[in-house]
């Protein structure tokens, strides 16, 4: 019985750690992964990384929903040493269903001569958003709707 009870206090405790890491915002999987660009817009963070496993790109929205994005398009550009451009393109949406949204770009890193994530967000309509915490739903307004467009310099 006191062995049970103590299997049974040991999942229990493992089941804790995981929600506070989980709540906490601990990223799990991404131990191969460099970072090459983080950079904080407000309230989006957009972090990018180099998966050194498949050689490609990973870019993550995170706290996507404690922001007033509804939509963020995002394209990596990439330009080889002839020349050559290619672009890949993603557009979310919905963003505030997310705690963390990845998106991977099939582009090689070791190949491109320079590379630029190019992102632009557009915030709610109807000027306000919802922030929502593990505790509740707060409603905050928004000065503008005016969407956001910027561009990281990877390389």
């Amino acid at each position: 019985m006191m062995r049970k009870k103590r299997i049974i206090n040991n999942y229990i405790i493992i089941l804790l750690i995981c929600v506070v890491t989980g709540c906490s915002g601990t990223l799990f999987g991404y131990d191969n992964l460099d970072s090459l660009y983080k950079n904080n817009i407000r309230n989006m963070d957009i972090s990018v990384y180099y998966n050194t496993t498949d050689g490609y790109i990973t870019s993550t929205v995170k706290n996507v929903s404690s922001t007033f994005m509804t939509n963020l398009n995002m394209s990596m550009e990439c330009e080889y040493n002839n020349g050559n451009i290619i672009t890949d393109i993603h557009s979310l949406s919905n963003l505030k269903a997310y705690f963390y949204k990845n998106v991977v770009f099939q582009i090689d890193y070791d190949k491109c001569k320079s590379l630029v994530l190019k992102y632009i967000y557009y915030p709610q309509e109807d000027g306000g958003f919802i922030y929502t915490d593990r505790f509740g739903s707060y409603p905050i307004p928004v000065s503008n709707d005016i969407p956001v467009d910027g561009v990281l310099v990877i390389k």
